[in-house]
């Protein structure tokens, strides 16, 4: 499979260090592919997230359809065609870490908030994420980021006012998109 694959390509397979993601690129260069199946069986009990994170890398796969052992239909992966690779900027290199300065420019912006809760925060609480979502848009600029709490499970909001606070704030959101 390696001999099938450019040069610049095999680099960026390399360079993979993380090990869900690492773990996909392996198996499919051994085998060709891998499957849901084959990947649960490998420890990860969620298989598209494992697929996600080596797309987030900007290593291309194609999903197709296979039989599992018990005769149902189930997902695959193999690589894509690194050369077509899409939007530049974004698929094919892949998701970005957003920096410190993007951050304190969005809280100097809107001020130190969660944009989900629409509550006060730390900016140490914060975290810079998309408001459209990466697999659909790619890589955005300032306008299109938004500062979240990275611990909302552990947020302690009082339940009757949860659905008004996610209303208002997906509202605020996208009137100022």
């Amino acid at each position: 499979m390696r001999s099938a694959l450019s040069d610049e390509f095999m680099e960026k397979l390399d360079a993979v260090t993380a090990k869900r993601p690492k773990t996909v690129v392996q198996h499919i260069l051994a085998h060709g592919f891998v499957t849901t199946e084959e990947l649960k069986a490998l420890g990860y009990e969620h298989a598209p997230r494992a697929a996600r994170d080596v797309r987030e890398l900007g290593i291309p796969l194609e999903t197709f359809y296979v039989k599992s052992r018990t005769g149902r239909r189930i997902a695959a992966y193999r690589f894509g065609d690194y050369a077509e690779g899409g939007d530049v900027l974004s698929k094919k290199a892949g998701r970005t870490a957003h920096s410190k300065a993007l951050k304190a420019a969005l809280s100097a912006k809107y001020g130190s908030r969660c944009f989900i809760y629409l509550l006060p925060m730390e900016e140490s609480l914060l975290q810079v994420d998309h408001r459209i979502p990466y697999e659909i848009a790619g890589e955005c600029s300032q306008p299109r980021l938004t500062a979240i709490c990275c611990s909302v499970p552990r947020l302690t909001v009082p339940s009757h006012g949860l659905a008004s606070i996610v209303r208002t704030g997906t509202a605020r959101m996208l009137a100022s998109a």
